[in-house]
């Protein structure tokens, strides 16, 4: 992939201005012992660094910690992934860096994050190994190329793809449970369903496609439909309204309806949320439109809907005329904001006027009820599921004539007032601005680990979990940070204290795959320097190896 004038555009400074909230990763395990052994017996270690008081664990580990789900970033595995110089964990680590630093392809990790010391320290790696490479593999690139990091975005690349697609859907999933076990999401949740096209080239391997009809303006100015393929994938999400995080995802070939997916995805998201929350309301677009599913989050989920109607069904005219021509099933609301527009002198204020029908108890919509239920619609004895209407002939000001009025429907009550279903739907929206825009834009949704069907899949559940977790996150400190100012105590602070207390006068070490934390005085005494403020120097000599079973061990002489 040449993506040289991307690089030139996107430049380290770019890359800082992305990460959200100072987030810093560490992925090697804590051994202490070795570290000591390797100070006492090889005299010998990869880095030493001062321990500051976020030095070590920042407040997003933390919280991952707090909410277990960093033991899952840990069993994130594969089959044949090198472990022998770098484990599986570093690698996750890596790229979920390069997915919150904003950097888009793969071939720009080198320059834009592997070259960066301290981003690679905080993953596991020292100096050394930024410099010259874990291994002595590609060597010769390295110095005639001027390639520099522990490893090779291909190396990055290559292991990733060896997770499992349905292990990091796991991921996704477990991500969520673990949220909504840490009270993330209220009890009642309104959630908005949609989904949203991953475009790619027409070879893409595994992508499907489809023809749309679009609308374009010719060089006449006048508007022509024409027939329009694009190959992709697509991802369906459910998101919830209030704290702007997906609580079920599914990814499919371009051309499935989406509205296939609404059960499966209700039935994953109930899953996740376990007793903590259940979903109470649910907003969607036309593509979602189905009978049968409406009946089914109705009668078997309890759960509120409102949805647009198709051009072209018996009920969007049955509704438009019963509105219009008015009756003891109807209800009409008329609602008048005023608002400013423009500032200081050119200040002004503007009327916003929205009109709305709610239409009670149609029995014109002939799918609304069980999977047999249509065959049997022209039969005398058909008895429909009756469902509300909400008609809309004027929305913030631009009016509709009554045969182009836009028509919902809805199990919500509509009367004595429709706005209350209405005002729901207004929501729908937030979905496309809060999680398909700011991950295709800032996270870069539609950039895959590899050109494959695997690494676009993982590339997806990859992204929209760290979404997650960074939205919980930023909440989750929003919360702390507001106590804090209050005057109470809180977790952040505590986490804090309990740092600053456990690693004064402490040093991190880094050797091979493994840190410690060490006291400074003991860290000298281990080296065999005297430190006169240990007194009977001798005595607490022994008393240091004793403690890391090294009494028996010589170490080589000075």
């Amino acid at each position: 992939m040449d993506d040289t004038s991307e690089n030139q555009k996107q430049s380290k400074e770019d890359v800082q201005h992305n990460v959200v909230n100072n987030l810093y990763w560490r992925s090697c395990s804590r051994d202490d012992q070795a570290v000591v052994r390797a100070l006492y017996i090889n005299r010998e270690i990869d880095s030493i660094y001062g321990l500051e008081e976020t030095g070590l664990l920042d407040d997003f580990f933390h919280f991952l910690q707090e909410r277990d789900i960093w033991s899952k970033v840990e069993k994130l595995n594969g089959p044949e992934i090198e472990r022998a110089m770098v484990n599986i964990t570093q690698y996750v680590i890596l790229y979920m860096e390069k997915v919150i630093y904003g950097i888009k392809y793969m071939d720009s990790l080198e320059e834009l994050l592997f070259s960066d010391q301290s981003a690679m320290r905080l993953v596991g790696f020292n100096a050394h190994q930024v410099k010259d490479g874990v291994c002595k593999r590609g060597a010769w690139r390295r110095k005639h190329k001027d390639r520099i990091g522990p490893i090779t975005p291909e190396t990055l690349a290559n292991n990733l793809i060896k997770i499992p697609v349905r292990q990091m859907e796991n991921f996704f999933n477990n991500c969520i449970k673990s949220l909504a076990k840490a009270g993330t999401f209220p009890k009642k949740l309104r959630v908005i369903i949609d989904a949203t096209d991953i475009e790619t080239k027409k070879d893409f391997p595994g992508a499907g496609s489809v023809t749309r009809e679009v609308e374009i303006v010719d060089k006449t100015g006048r508007i022509k439909t024409i027939e329009v393929t694009v190959w992709g994938f697509k991802l369906i999400a459910l998101f919830s309204v209030g704290v702007k995080i997906p609580i079920a995802i599914k990814v499919v070939q371009i051309q499935r309806h989406e509205s296939n997916f609404t059960e499966g995805l209700i039935k994953t998201a109930k899953e996740n949320l376990g007793h903590y929350s259940k979903i109470t309301e649910l907003m969607a677009d036309r593509g979602f439109l189905d009978g049968k599913t409406l009946w089914w989050l109705h009668k078997t989920m309890n759960i509120r809907f409102v949805v647009p109607v198709k051009k072209g069904m018996h009920i969007k005219e049955d509704a438009r005329q019963i509105a219009q021509h008015g009756g003891s099933e109807v209800c009409f609301k008329r609602r008048t904001k005023t608002v400013t527009r423009g500032t200081g002198k050119d200040a002004y204020t503007e009327q916003i006027v929205t009109e709305v029908y709610g239409v009670s108890q149609l029995n014109t919509y002939a799918a609304y009820g069980k999977p047999e239920q249509a065959k049997d619609q022209n039969k005398k004895s058909f008895d429909p599921n009756p469902i509300n209407a909400i008609v809309v002939t004027q929305w913030e000001n631009h009016k509709y004539e009554w045969e182009k009025s836009k028509v919902f429907v809805t199990n919500l009550d509509v009367s004595p007032d429709p706005f209350l279903a209405f005002d729901g739907y207004d929501e729908r929206s937030i979905i496309e601005n809060s999680l398909f825009r700011q991950t295709k834009q800032s996270l870069h949704l539609k950039y895959p680990i590899k050109k494959t069907r695997e690494g676009m899949h993982l590339n997806l559940f990859f992204t929209m979990s760290i979404f997650a977790l960074m939205n919980a996150y930023r909440q989750w400190t929003e919360k702390q940070y507001s106590m804090m100012k209050n005057g109470q105590e809180c977790g952040l602070e505590r986490f804090w204290k309990k740092l600053k207390a456990e690693n004064r006068s402490k040093v991190i070490i880094f050797t091979n795959d493994v840190y410690g934390i060490i006291d400074v005085a003991e860290c000298m005494i281990l080296l065999n320097v005297k430190v006169k403020d240990f007194g009977d120097i001798e005595a607490a000599r022994n008393e240091i190896l004793k403690r890391w079973n090294l009494l028996d061990v010589t170490p080589p002489s000075l």
